[in-house]
């Protein structure tokens, strides 16, 4: 169970922060601010980030809703890791911290927000009377292991769409994650 303050606090001592920002995702508003000169800038910049991101995965997940677990954006001088956190009480909210490039570990600073981000949400039941309990993330099943004969690299029908033909995503012999690769790839290719 972690305060908002605490929260930034903490977000500040991970190695090469510079500023670390709380926005309400709904109206692009702080709610709590750290080390920023310009903290109404700094969160509409990151909840106009975050939203184009949102729309760009929607319209990169056919007919299907993916949920962003946390977005990096790299510039020339910093990383920016946007994280949101769902609130029952305050919406939902974006935590957002801006890190030094050079100083940065960027793996060590996306664990940390993580953690920082559940802490948050965890405290929630102690403080909200009412509202639904928000869901907890169900781990993913183990990968499928390749069918008899086939020793090393893809098999035929995973490796066939990859190539250039198209697949069949109703078909049982494609896994998941699989068809997740070859719906970016398009994607992708579709950019100018």
């Amino acid at each position: 169970m972690i305060r908002t303050e605490d929260c930034l606090s903490e977000a500040m001592s991970i190695p090469g922060a510079l500023h670390a920002v709380l926005v309400h995702h709904a109206s692009g508003t702080p709610v709590a601010v750290e080390g920023t000169p310009d903290p109404i800038r700094a969160a509409a910049g990151m909840t106009e980030a975050f939203r184009a991101m949102l729309d760009g995965i929607a319209l990169a997940s056919a007919g299907r809703t993916d949920r962003i677990e946390d977005a990096i954006i790299t510039t020339e001088t910093s990383y920016h890791l946007i994280r949101p956190v769902e609130m029952a009480k305050d919406g939902p909210l974006l935590l957002c911290l801006r890190l030094d490039l050079e100083r940065a570990n960027l793996a060590l600073a996306r664990r940390r927000l993580k953690t920082l981000a559940h802490r948050m949400h965890d405290r929630l039941p102690d403080e909200v009377e009412t509202g639904p309990a928000l869901p907890r993330r169900v781990p993913r099943p183990p990968p499928r292991r390749p069918p008899a004969g086939i020793t090393s690299g893809a098999s035929p029908e995973i490796a066939s769409p990859i190539s250039g033909g198209a697949p069949d995503e109703t078909a049982g012999e494609v896994p998941a994650d699989v068809r997740l690769l070859i719906r970016l790839r398009a994607a992708l290719e579709a950019l100018p």
